[in-house]
């Protein structure tokens, strides 16, 4: 059995094919003989209208011949026979085909003879007239003319009137126009042609007979500025007139159509008037048209304004005049009351809220509305006290608040009792004592608060008063610390006094934020804390007392960070493929390290789990991951970096990897036939010498070869291979080959 490994490429063959030079030899030899003429220039050519053109007729011959012409040439162009050149600039006008005959003859017959076109392009142009006029419901059309040669193209851009369509095939206007299009449209129209183009604004007038548009009828009302516009179309724009009789106040402007102004009191009714526009096309139009003059309301009595007392009701009422029918609707300070639509209105039960409320009503009709006066209801209510006094405590010598808040009508008055006497003087809602003393304690206090409808005494309010706060004094002073770096220092202060008490800790003369209770923790101390010096400063009512510095001492630790491992290999890594390994950064000092930064270097290494900034106490440890993700294939070296404030920093890891291409590998082998009869093989392959053997084919192969490429590089394979026969029994297995893969 052979076997072979192969890595699988593709092979590329060029094949070069070398072409013979071939060579050419060159005579020649003259004779002079006579020859018939010929004309050998083209049988045509193309002039412009108002440009320069030349065109020259060639022949050959012996002897030379002579050239003429026959046929119309177009004015402005001739033909020169002793030169055999057309030429000229042809005139307006004069672009089309023109068929011409040259003729060359010498004493050789027979004569040349050639049917020459010359065709002359001309611009286009268009031709008067440039207007058109059409009517609205009348069909027209009308005919678009261009001159030009070749024959030119008309396109047109632009708003037609609805119902006109330009054709451009037969240059063709044509439609009727549908009802409101009366006017003038400017179409612009493009002749072209191979020799150019030509611009026009072509105008379309549209004729229509004049037509009201608008409303056969309007409202006014007496006293109100009104307006109506009476619209109209046609064109031409038609003149408009008015005849009938209008209300006074009111005025007809024919120039702009416009109905205004406001009808005089008294003017209230009905007025026919007759509209007519005339533009000359067709018969006028004429509207009959009916002015309406609604008389708008007025109020004759204003409603009163009303007094009761909480609880009662109140009754407004209005007396107006105006067209009937006339609406009403009643509001309670601005906002419409529910169902109160009639000429009088009366309220609900009243309550101390309704007091000072505005009543007003709305009356309208079709000229239309009035507003009312404002009518105030007044509520006379007893007062009720909202919020009663409070009790107070206060400290010897300081003063004492006390205030009530009641409601009823306006004015109330107060009156301040202290244990049922009336205090000279205090006589508003609010009442300050002057400073207590021990034998104001238990006090009471109280305050009548009357109007012109009744009176009311609050419940009593009752007025403690504490001996004076005793400020505080420290009786335990805080005491100095003595501490390892990384390790963190408490400190606590004992008082006497009046409580609460309120502590505030400052370090070297600062305030430390947070720290307000009797005892204070710092955090991880540090050499640079070593010395600093701890106050609390202690507050009640009666003072403050400062206590005497605490000095704290901070004695170095031992700083040393130690990395395991300090390599780390990682070996082959598949491009595209990553492989992460760890190591582990421990504190092995007596205080806390910091780690200042953390770097690394190499082309496709990257690590994680350690942190700049990042602090660890005594014994913590870290661990440390790095991937290595190659990009390139090949080896690749690098190392990360940890600096702190250990001693022994910076620590490193050095790094090293290869990255490897990834190939596809097979393995290919053959064996003798087998000299028994058999209808195939099974193959078997193991990663282990001797087996046990996997069975890689799903049924026998006839071939005595076999393709394994399944195989991963970096292994050996062992294969075997059994011969079945046609019962399907195997043989035993063959001879065992192996094959590594690189």
């Amino acid at each position: 059995m052979n076997v072979a490994t192969h890595n699988r490429k593709n092979i590329l063959g060029w094949a070069i094919l070398v072409a013979p030079l071939l060579g050419m030899g060159i005579s020649a030899g003259a004779a002079q003989t006579n020859q018939v003429p010929a004309i050998t220039s083209a049988s045509g050519t193309t002039f412009t209208v108002g440009a320069a053109g030349t065109f020259l007729v060639t022949a050959t011959g012996s002897p030379a011949p002579t050239l003429s012409q026959t046929g119309t040439l177009p004015t402005g162009v001739s033909f020169n026979a002793a030169t055999g050149v057309l030429s000229g600039t042809p005139a307006t006008g004069t672009g089309g085909i023109y068929p011409i005959t040259f003729t060359a003859e010498n004493s050789v017959t027979p004569n040349a003879t050639q049917s020459f076109t010359l065709t002359v392009n001309e611009r286009p142009a268009f031709t008067v007239p440039h207007q058109a006029t059409f009517r609205v419901g009348t069909a027209s059309t009308f005919t678009v003319m261009a001159t030009g040669f070749p024959v030119p193209a008309i396109s047109a851009s632009g708003a037609w009137p609805a119902g006109v369509t330009f054709n451009p095939v037969t240059d063709v206007l044509s439609g009727t126009p549908v009802p409101g299009t009366g006017g003038i449209y400017n179409i612009a129209l493009t002749a072209q042609n191979g020799a150019g183009s030509a611009y026009e604004i072509f105008t379309v007038f549209v004729d229509e007979p004049a037509a009201i548009t608008s409303a056969n009828s309007a409202v006014f009302a007496t006293g109100t500025p009104g307006s109506f516009t009476v619209t109209a179309t046609g064109f031409p724009a038609p003149v408009l007139s008015e005849s009938g009789t209008l209300p006074a106040g009111l005025t007809f402007n024919a120039s702009s159509g416009l109905l205004s102004g406001t009808p005089t009191a008294g003017t209230g009714g009905t007025y026919p008037i007759t509209f007519r526009e005339h533009n000359g096309i067709g018969p006028d139009a004429l509207q009959s048209f009916t002015l309406t003059v609604n008389q708008a309301p007025s109020i004759t009595t204003q409603p009163a304004s009303q007094a009761v007392t909480a609880s009662q009701t109140a009754a407004f009422s209005v007396v107006a005049t105006g067209t009937v029918p006339l609406s009403y609707q009643w509001r309670r300070n601005g906002t419409a009351l529910s169902g109160a639509t009639s000429a009088s209105y009366t309220t609900s039960a009243t309550t101390a809220s309704d007091n000072g409320a505005q009543f007003t009503v709305v009356i309208s009709n079709a000229a239309g509305s009035i507003t009312s006066n404002a009518a105030m209801l007044t509520v006379n209510v007893p007062p009720s006290i909202a919020i009663q006094p409070a009790s107070q405590t206060v400290t010897a010598g300081q003063t004492a608040a006390f205030s009530v808040v009641a409601t009823g009508t306006a004015p109330l008055s107060y009156q301040w009792r202290k244990n049922g006497t009336a205090i000279s003087g205090a006589t508003s809602s609010s009442y300050t004592t002057p400073a207590t003393t021990i034998s104001d304690n238990g006090a009471q206090f109280t305050v009548a608060v009357t109007n012109a409808a009744g009176s009311i005494t609050s419940n009593a309010a009752t007025l403690t008063v504490n001996a004076a706060s005793v400020a505080p004094s420290i009786t335990t002073q805080p005491a100095s610390r003595s501490v390892t770096a990384g390790q963190t220092a408490s400190f606590s202060v004992s008082v006497s006094g009046t409580s609460p008490f309120t502590y505030q800790w400052n370090k070297n003369g600062t305030a430390i934020n947070g720290a307000t209770s009797s005892t204070y923790t710092t955090p991880a101390t540090a050499t640079s804390d070593n010395g600093a010096q701890f106050t609390v400063m202690v507050s009640n009512s009666g003072g403050s007392a400062t206590s005497n510095d605490a000095t704290l001492t901070v004695n170095a630790g031992t700083l040393l960070l130690t990395v395991n491992p300090t390599s780390l290999s990682f070996g082959n890594v598949n491009l595209s493929s990553s492989a992460t390994q760890s190591a582990t950064v421990t504190n092995s000092g007596t205080a806390g390290v910091t780690i200042s930064v953390m770097s690394y270097s190499g082309p496709g290494f990257s690590m994680s789990g350690i942190s700049s900034g990042q602090i660890l106490s005594p014994g913590q440890a870290a661990t440390l991951s790095v991937t290595f993700s190659p990009s390139v294939a090949g080896s690749v070296a690098g190392s990360v970096t940890v600096a702190s404030n250990a001693s022994n920093s910076p620590s490193s890891v050095s790094l090293s990897g290869s990255g490897v291409q990834v190939v596809s590998h097979y393995v290919s082998f053959s064996w003798i036939p087998s000299s028994s009869s058999v209808v195939g093989y099974q193959v078997y392959s193991s990663s282990v010498s001797g087996g046990p053997y996997t069975r890689l084919t799903s049924s026998a192969v006839t071939l005595s070869s076999y393709t394994d490429s399944t195989v991963q590089a970096g292994n050996t394979y062992y294969y075997v291979v059994t011969a079945v026969d046609s019962s399907s029994v195997e043989s035993v297995y063959s001879n065992q080959v192996s094959a590594t893969i690189p």
